[in-house]
């Protein structure tokens, strides 16, 4: 005998030998058992001749091919249904929620013809369609054949007219083969049946709600009677019983809508047609100020402002595992973050602030936000419909203050001296952890410590005499560095303009004599021209580059005159911006200043100067041209200028101050793909807003000042190459009367 278990594609193999050589064939008997299906036998014959001329493969072994077809077992019942009639109801809890009925002492042997006609219907315990569908006979009994195949529960259901529907489980097994299963159900007689429709709409738009949850409660004892969900059509239908004419409360909420309660007297049996319109939320503009707590209230720029909820809003709190960032934002130069939010839990909602080198702020909402009209009602609903269905709500401006506090640093082993340029020229000292501190997070404490005025950006590391790259600073510990870690100053270039014509402009700059000691490439410099998104460039040794050939012993001034552009003649009226960077691999992307041209559309030596003493083009000396020739740069997608900037900003208002009658043009750009055209011209007129209020607090005239914002259409280069924060400037253009 052999036995074996059919694989997951139901086939097993069998070998069997058949040990007296004179016999050609046997017979054998598959059996074939698995539970929930009837046994099945069969009868084969084995022969030694591989059947309908099927080779044997060459290795002496025949092979049979059987397949057996078995049949699943079926649970046959006959259901007995006896409905009866019980007392009459009175709005009992267990009735009000419809619960399972206990049929076990039931009496269910009298007969009960005043249930003639109920309606039976069986359906599985998981939803689905009926099973069987009967009548209750003369007698109130109705007798139901069912044939299931695995063991399950089944839900009893019985109706009838003037009385509550009424249901029950019954469980099915295998003991029951074959059985009578009598199930006795009690109905209570109730004097109201009121069919229930409740349409669910936006208030806005009349469109249908689908998934909000409707709540009916019974005033009299606050039952709640009925809870669901709408449809797609936004309906949701029940059915409402008493004994006499009862008040209930209907409400209906939604995540984005008001919660709207409305109060409904039923006292009648016939259907009822609710519609409850749900209004959206009132739009907020809310306004975060962000000052310092320590330092008398000043306002702290360039936070990170984040407004959070909860996707529970019903919790009443904001968990930590169910916050969610709903909007998130920076801080301007006046401490000031604005969001656009409309949302039904808004008196839920928190702020939150971080900054580097402060602690974490939190602001909650005002109680004059919490009491706006969390909730609508009918009466709100009217008025709300008079103004007319597409009226448009007045914005609320909610005001919150966040007050922040510097953090004291965290004292650790090592205290790191910082020099530059000799290790005896120490500028301070940073207490960091070395074994775990990368020289890329000191140059970011470095930035936020500022020793002595040093900008990180504008110098390198050098690691035992040789120079630490940008890629490499990424990978070496400070540990590397100690005690002392030395700043090589890179060559930052600032070129301003000595000379313009329509033919020829000559851009000039200083060239540090020690920039070049130990760092490749260092007495070469790279100029960048670009038009539009057409860009050349152009290699300058420094000793070539020096004005007047002289040596490179002392700090020298190198020129470039831009007289071509793409083997063509410069074209007046024309922009072009020039960047002047070290050809030194060791250079910093962020130090270099990209300078603004436009050529001019007549020779400056035939202007005359303005008699009535206004300041001419022509005649402007180098250091206003040089100053107005300089672009203000800013962080991405923020009104805050870069630190490096400072000093742009302090020479046109020095510039300004000095020639009272000079009127300059101060234009804001953007890098664009922001998506939205109206966001790029705010922040750009944003940008050009807040260094006018910079060169007014420094001594500058309003009237010398005349504000554009251009958006996204003056950009230098393309949006998304590496040189896109030449974009993200405020650039300033004399105006001549």
């Amino acid at each position: 005998m052999m036995v074996g278990k059919t694989s997951e594609t139901g086939e097993v193999r069998l070998g069997l030998m058949l040990y007296a050589p004179q016999q050609s064939s046997c017979s054998a008997t598959i059996t074939a058992t698995k539970p929930r299906y009837e046994i099945l036998r069969k009868d084969v014959l084995l022969s030694r001749k591989a059947p309908d001329g099927r080779s044997d493969g060459g290795d002496g072994q025949h092979r049979h091919y059987l397949s057996i077809k078995m049949v699943p077992k079926e649970i046959k019942v006959n259901l007995k249904v006896v409905v009866m009639e019980g007392g009459t109801d009175s709005g009992c809890k267990a009735c009000a929620e419809n619960t399972t009925v206990d049929v076990l002492d039931m009496d269910a042997t009298e007969s009960h013809p005043e249930m003639q006609g109920a309606m039976i219907s069986v359906t599985s315990s998981d939803g689905g369609d009926s099973i069987v569908q009967g009548v209750a006979g003369t007698n109130g009994v109705a007798n139901l054949p069912l044939f299931v195949l695995d063991p399950t529960k089944l839900v009893v259901q019985a109706t009838k007219d003037g009385y509550r529907m009424l249901s029950t489980v019954v469980p099915i097994s295998e003991k029951d083969d074959k059985q009578t299963i009598e199930v006795a159900l009690e109905m209570m007689r109730v004097s109201i049946v009121a069919q229930m429709a409740i349409k669910v709409q936006s208030m806005e738009d009349g469109a249908s709600l689908h998934g909000a949850e409707v709540t009916v409660v019974r005033n009299s004892d606050k039952q709640t009677v009925a809870m669901g969900r709408t449809d797609k059509e936004g309906m949701f239908r029940t059915e409402l019983t008493s004994l006499d004419a009862a008040s209930y409360t209907f409400s209906a909420s939604m995540s984005g809508f008001l919660v709207l309660r409305q109060d409904i007297s039923v006292a009648q049996s016939q259907p009822y047609d609710i519609t409850l319109a749900l209004r959206a939320p009132q739009p907020v503009l809310l306004r975060v100020r962000i000052s310092s707590k320590e330092e008398g209230g000043i306002p702290v720029s360039a936070a990170r402002v984040r407004l959070v909820g909860s996707r529970d809003s019903a919790g009443g709190q904001i968990m930590e595992s169910d916050k969610i960032v709903i909007s998130e934002g920076m801080s301007s130069i006046k401490g000031y973050a604005e969001f656009n939010i409309q949302r039904a839990d808004m008196h839920l909602c928190m702020v939150e602030v971080y900054k580097e080198g402060w602690a974490p702020g939190q602001g909650v909402m005002p109680p004059a936000l919490t009491n706006h009209q969390l909730e609508s009602n009918s009466n709100g609903a009217s008025k709300h419909k008079q103004r007319g269905a597409a009226g448009r709500q007045k914005t609320q401006t909610v005001n919150v203050g966040v007050s922040l506090v510097k953090v004291e640093t965290q004292l650790f082993d090592v205290e790191l001296l910082v020099a530059v340029g000799l290790e005896t020229n120490t500028v301070g000292m940073i207490n960091i952890d070395a074994k775990r501190t990368t020289l890329r997070e000191v140059r970011k404490q470095l930035r936020s410590e500022q020793l002595q005025g040093v900008i990180p950006l504008a110098y390198h590391f050098m690691l035992k005499g040789v120079p630490c790259g940008v890629q490499t600073e990424a990978h070496k510990l400070a540990n590397d560095a100690v005690p002392i870690l030395v700043l090589m100053p890179l060559p930052t270039v600032k070129p301003w303009v000595r000379s313009i014509t329509p033919c020829e402009a000559t851009v000039v700059w200083e060239h540090p004599a020690e920039a070049a000691v130990g760092v490749p490439g260092g007495s070469a410099y790279v100029v960048e021209v670009w038009c539009g998104n057409q860009a050349e460039e152009h290699r300058r040794e420094a000793v070539d580059a020096a004005v007047g050939g002289g040596g490179m012993s002392t700090s020298s001034e190198c020129a470039f005159v831009l007289d071509m552009f793409l083997g063509r003649p410069l074209v007046a009226g024309q922009q072009y911006d020039l960047c002047v960077r070290s050809a030194s691999q060791e250079r910093l992307r962020e130090a270099v200043v990209p300078l603004t041209l436009r050529i001019p559309m007549t020779d400056s030596s035939t202007q005359q100067q303005d008699t009535g003493g206004g300041v001419q083009q022509a005649h402007m000396d180098e250091r206003v041209s040089s100053a107005l020739h300089r672009s203000v740069l800013f962080y991405p997608n923020s009104s805050q200028w870069l630190e490096e900037s400072v000093s742009v900003l302090d020479e046109v208002a020095r510039v300004l101050r000095e020639n009272a009658a000079l009127r300059i043009q101060v234009r804001g750009f953007c890098n664009g793909g922001m998506g939205s055209i109206n966001m790029e011209d705010e922040l750009s007129w944003s940008r050009a807003a807040n260094v006018c209020e910079y060169l007014v607090s420094h001594g500058s005239r309003p009237s010398q000042l005349e504000l554009e914002g251009k958006g996204a259409q003056g950009m230098a280069v393309p949006p998304n190459g590496p040189d896109s924060f030449k974009n993200r400037r405020v650039e300033f253009r004399a105006l001549f009367s």
